[in-house]
């Protein structure tokens, strides 16, 4: 399974220690962002791991 992974600046913290979880469980997953605190629309990066799957490239998305 590939899970396409992103968060904007408010959810980066979280999302973290997610993908803390998913390497323990050896889940191959791709981080597309945000990778700092700086302010960032939450749209933005909903719409771009969900293009990931609509497009059969990623079977799943994380996005927060």
């Amino acid at each position: 399974m590939k899970i396409a992974v992103a968060s904007d600046h408010a959810g980066i913290d979280l999302k973290l220690e997610l993908l803390k979880v998913l390497d323990a469980r050896k889940i191959s997953y791709t981080d597309f962002g945000t990778h700092d605190h700086a302010s960032t629309d939450y749209p933005t990066w909903g719409e771009l791991v969900g293009n990931k799957v609509a497009s059969g490239e990623f079977e799943k998305a994380i996005h927060r």
